[in-house]
């Protein structure tokens, strides 16, 4: 705990140097990737009783290998949290629509569902066209959930 400044206790001290040292499935960051644990921050702020929205939802993925499943895995639990009543969830924000500058790591992390070329010219990633038939549908397709799992 930070004894001068507890403001910046919310930030994460849980990552690992590589991938690889990570002990289930991590990120390209070494964040560990784990689902169920947006239920359980659900639960949480659902307890307050007002509005819940989810802004920046996603990972840094620069070949697009781990995004896919890891929004059909996380929107099957929002989904789940949803229809069980564990918040009042008005909106989700996947993070993000296109790559972009990051304070601390600059052009690295590509978070988004289209990559930036150095032309400027966006090229949609496979799992932009996941997003948008789980948006437009507003549910994921079964086929989805066959390939990458849900809760």
């Amino acid at each position: 705990m930070t004894p001068l400044v507890p403001l910046f206790d919310f930030v994460p001290v849980q990552s690992y140097a590589t991938p690889q040292a990570c002990p289930s499935t991590c990120t390209e960051f070494g964040w560990e990737i784990y689902p169920p644990g947006l239920r359980e921050v659900l639960t949480i702020a659902g307890s307050y009783g007002r509005p819940v929205y989810i802004t920046e939802n996603g990972l840094a993925d620069a070949d697009d290998n781990q995004r896919p499943a890891y929004l059909v895995q996380h929107l099957a639990v929002l989904e789940q949290a949803i229809t069980d009543g564990v918040a009042d969830v008005r909106g989700y924000f996947h993070w993000s629509l296109v790559d972009n500058f990051e304070w601390a790591e600059g052009y690295y992390p590509k978070f988004g569902l289209y990559r930036v070329e150095p032309s400027g010219v966006l090229r949609p990633r496979v799992s932009a066209g996941y997003f948008r038939r789980i948006a437009e549908g507003n549910a994921i397709p079964q086929d989805l959930l066959d390939q990458f799992g849900g809760p």
